[in-house]
C-alpha cells in the first residue's frame, strides 16, 4: 500500500514529543513521523553535531531510513528553527534522488537568508534565558535549569553556524504558516520565503503567538487534514 509521510521537526530547545499527539490526530490522512534532535528527551545523552549542516546530514539520514518503494509522497513540517532544518533536509533528500516530494511546511520562521543575519547582537545564553522567560519550553523547567537550558543554548549556537548555499535545488514547494499574534514572524517576514519557493508562496495564518503549535495545535491539525484530503 502506498504511504504518505510527514516528517516533523521541533523548534529550538524542544523535542519530538511536541508532535506525538499528531500521529493519532492525523491518522488516515498522513503518517506523521516526529524526528528527534540529539541532546533532549530520550536522546538527551546524544551529542549535538558541531555545525548546522552536520545536523542536517544526520536528520536527513534518519528521514531517509523511512523512505522506500511504498512511499508515494513525503513532506516535512518544521516550526521556527525547525523550519530551516526542514528546508535543508528536503533539499538534501531531493539531491539524493528521492521522488515523491510534496512540500516543506515552514511554520513561524524567517527565510534562510534572513536567518543568516540573526542572533549576533546578544550572547546566546542571554537570548535563551529571555526566550524561556517569555515562553517556557516545559511547564516545570524551573526545577531543572540544565534540562531546558542545555538543548536551547545548543540549538541557538548551532543556528549561528548556518550558512545558506545556493546549490540545487534552489526552489522547492513551500507552504508558510504564521501566528496572528507573532510579532517576530509577520506576513511580511514570511513572504521572504518566496525567494526559495516554486510558484507563488501560500501563507496561511492561524490564531496564536510564536508557539501556536504547542499552545493551539487544533488549527494546524485541521489545516493539514484539509491539505492531505479525505480520510482514508
Amino acid at each position: 500500500m502506498a504511504k504518505k509521510l510527514l516528517f516533523c521537526l521541533p523548534y529550538a530547545g524542544s523535542g519530538a514529543s511536541v508532535y506525538r499527539s499528531w500521529i493519532s490526530r492525523l491518522d488516515g490522512y498522513v503518517t506523521v513521523v516526529p524526528i528527534q534532535l540529539p541532546g533532549r528527551e530520550e536522546a538527551y545523552s546524544r551529542e549535538m553535531p558541531s555545525t548546522f549542516h552536520e545536523l542536517v546530514f544526520e536528520l536527513s539520514n534518519s528521514m531517509e531510513s523511512h523512505l522506500d518503494e511504498a512511499t508515494s509522497h513525503w513532506s516535512i513540517f518544521g516550526h521556527s528553527q525547525g523550519a530551516i532544518l526542514a528546508y535543508e533536509c528536503a533539499r538534501a533528500l531531493i539531491r539524493r534522488g528521492h521522488g515523491g516530494f510534496g512540500q516543506v511546511w515552514v511554520s513561524a520562521s524567517p527565510s534562510p537568508l534572513m536567518v543568516e543575519r540573526e542572533l549576533h547582537e546578544q550572547s546566546v545564553e542571554v537570548i535563551a534565558k529571555n526566550r524561556h522567560a517569555q515562553n517556557p519550553i516545559i511547564e516545570d523547567s524551573a526545577t531543572d535549569d540544565e534540562f531546558w537550558m542545555r538543548p536551547l543554548i545548543s540549538d541557538l549556537k548551532l543556528r549561528r553556524t548556518y550558512i545558506f548555499n545556493d546549490a540545487e535545488p534552489k526552489f522547492i514547494e513551500i507552504r508558510a504558516l504564521i501566528g496572528d499574534q507573532d510579532m517576530g514572524v509577520t506576513s511580511q517576514v514570511a513572504l521572504a520565503w518566496q525567494e526559495h519557493c516554486v510558484g507563488a508562496l501560500e501563507i496561511q495564518q492561524v490564531e496564536g503567538d510564536h508557539f501556536y503549535v504547542r499552545d493551539n495545535p487544533d488549527q494546524v491539525i485541521e489545516l493539514l487534514r484539509r491539505a492531505y484530503g479525505d480520510r482514508n
